[in-house]
């Protein structure tokens, strides 16, 4: 039921909202710390639920074909899994996921993963995702933060952030860090 009244003036209806905050549905993020900081993820590993939840994705995992290990459907705010992989493995194709879902939106509908194509990146996109991932599970400060406590090992790093010791050693070296096999 709806209650009309009369007796509402212009200046009312031009200040029935002032006090509202409006934030854009499809709020364009741009970086792997702009997205932890908007979901407000302060603690390892990072819960990629969360994320998920405030960006609308679903995961669903299957057995893909073409050895691929995860895509990225945009329109359908879905990312699919190879239900056989190690859950690290999973962990980091949903960040990389995300990565293309934050910054290549426009560039395509879809995106297919590879298993093996992380090894030698040469497309800008995965390469620009395969960071993004990095950034997103092992941010830089949080990173440095756990060596400095004690936690210098490849295995201790990996267990930290619940991701592979391939993942971790390509961080460290994105982060120019040598040293205890890394």
């Amino acid at each position: 039921m709806a209650i009309i009244q009369n007796n509402i003036t212009r200046d009312d209806v031009d200040n029935l909202f002032i006090d509202i905050e409006i934030t854009p549905q499809n709020q364009k993020i741009s970086s792997a710390e702009e997205l932890l900081e908007t979901c407000k993820i302060t603690t390892f590993p990072v819960n990629l639920n969360t994320i998920l939840n405030h960006l609308n994705l679903s995961v669903e995992e299957l057995t893909l074909t073409n050895e691929l290990s995860g895509s990225l459907d945009v329109i359908n705010k879905k990312i699919c899994l190879e239900k056989s992989h190690s859950q690290t493995r999973k962990n980091f194709t949903i960040a990389h996921e995300l990565g293309h879902f934050c910054l290549h939106q426009e560039v395509a509908d879809k995106f297919e993963d590879k298993i093996f194509f992380r090894s030698s990146v040469t497309d800008e996109h995965e390469f620009q995702a395969n960071n993004f991932a990095g950034e997103l599970l092992m941010p830089k400060d949080e990173f440095l933060k756990q060596i400095k406590a004690g936690n210098k090992t490849i295995q201790k790093l990996a267990d930290y952030f619940n991701v592979s010791t391939l993942a971790v050693r390509v961080r460290a070296k994105q982060l120019n860090l040598t040293g205890h096999g890394l």
